[in-house]
């Protein structure tokens, strides 16, 4: 577990995304988050023009699966060397590289194929595209921790999360801009070789100081003892492990019980498409790009404690404005409004809260206990919040979003009983 730092050692506020290592993991967060919406909505938008049923469009969602289950094959990424490049590059670089290089090749390649020809050769490649970029995000997150230090992390959450919202536009955006003009195939190839920009990123990467790690007696059985077992085992040696990995699972609940139900509110509000695309899209991903790096700056500032606090009880304010947004109506400054502080508080959520998931890992077992810890969190946005549509039903919908706000109460009583383990390592 990383020691909390000396408070001498502070940096300024905003002096920490001036670290060339802190910049590197904005191009390097673009490279993560750019494959998400062309085998995602992106492919969508692809496959009905072709004529492909609904049905299977809607099946094509299975394709994102690889990012659900990533923690399964981490230990493989923690452990294994890449044979010639490994001894030069390093394990970390190594890895990025190829997986970067294979990423790139299978956009290209499903770029060039046919829906209407073949469509499942089309998810057989949107689910090596997945894979790939999930495999990416494995290295590229053990990178981030190992590099930065504990007071760089929260600007370092930060710049992912900006790099990635930036990847998701160019992918989404970006790409129905170039599809209006260009054939699919050089709209694909072309957001392909804008992967090039974490290649870079990548090759100019300094290597983290390799952990020392215990010795591997021979064997299958040792092996798989020592790359998977032990790192989930080491968790279980924290104090009040449990309530931790609970915390994890409901901190965010707020924020994704509104996000879930958030198009269907906004379509029987009565606001146009447009209204939508321009208040959430546009202006909700300037606000979320705004909230991290002011996130990320009061984090190395303040530490991840005091910020998940603030930012916990700022989520569960924020999702309340919808309540007060489902009174009113149709009233576009109010729907700006909403949108723009819940972007804002999710954003600087965001930069605490994958800041404390990093300072959560032990060193010698990084990609695997963060593929971990992230896959925990994100099970809230991919599961649990899977029944809200009958909730949504039951109430209307400012009982729904009072409810959704009140949620955010379990996980701040938890973090603050959990306030000795959490100051352990986020200060």
């Amino acid at each position: 577990m990383t020691a909390s730092p000396d408070s001498s050692k502070k940096p300024a506020a905003w002096a920490v995304y001036f670290d060339p290592r802190v910049i590197r993991v904005l191009f390097l967060g673009y490279s993560s988050g750019l494959p998400l919406a062309l085998v995602g909505a992106t492919l969508g938008v692809w496959l009905a023009e072709t004529g492909v049923t609904r049905a299977s469009i809607g099946l094509f969602t299975l394709v994102l699966v690889p990012y659900t289950f990533k923690w399964a094959w981490a230990p493989f990424v923690d452990r294994l060397s890449i044979p010639f490049l490994t001894p030069w590059l390093g394990r970390r670089r190594s890895w990025l590289l190829v997986v970067q290089l294979v990423l790139a090749t299978s956009i290209v390649v499903l770029g060039t194929s046919d829906p209407k020809e073949d469509l499942f050769r089309v998810a057989l490649l949107a689910l090596i595209t997945c894979f790939c970029a999930a495999t990416q995000d494995i290295v590229i997150d053990a990178w981030r921790i190992e590099t930065l230090a504990p007071e760089q992390q929260g600007a370092g959450s930060a710049m992912a999360v900006a790099g990635y919202q930036l990847g998701r536009l160019g992918s989404g955006a970006g790409a129905l801009y170039l599809a209006t003009y260009l054939p699919w195939s050089a709209t694909y190839t072309i957001l392909a070789l804008s992967l090039s920009i974490g290649l870079v990123a990548a090759l100019t990467l300094r290597e983290p100081a390799d952990v020392p790690r215990k010795p591997i007696a021979p064997g299958f059985a040792a092996w798989l003892r020592s790359a998977v077992v032990e790192p989930f085992a080491d968790f279980t040696t924290r104090d009040r492990w449990a309530a931790i990995l609970l915390f994890i699972l409901l901190y965010k609940l707020p924020d994704q019980l509104q996000g879930v139900m958030s198009s269907a509110f906004y379509i029987g509000s009565g606001f146009t498409k447009i209204e939508i695309a321009n208040a959430s899209k546009i202006f909700g991903v300037a606000a979320t790009l705004i909230g991290v790096t002011i996130g990320g700056a009061l984090t190395a500032r303040y530490g991840s404690f005091r910020m998940l606090v603030a930012c916990g009880i700022t989520s569960a304010l924020s999702v309340s404005l919808f309540a007060l947004l489902s009174m009113r109506g149709h009233d576009l400054p109010l729907f700006y409004a909403a949108v723009g502080v819940e972007n804002f508080s999710r954003g600087m959520g965001d930069a605490a809260f994958i800041a404390y998931l990093a300072l959560l890992c032990n060193r010698a077992y990084t990609a695997t206990q963060f593929a971990l810890l992230s896959a925990l969190a994100a099970f809230t946005r991919d599961l649990l919040v899977a029944p809200a549509g009958f909730l949504a039903d039951a109430l209307d919908w400012t009982a729904y979003f009072t409810v959704a706000s009140v949620c955010g109460a379990p996980a701040l009583l938890l973090l603050l009983w959990l306030k000795p383990q959490v100051r352990a390592v986020a200060r």
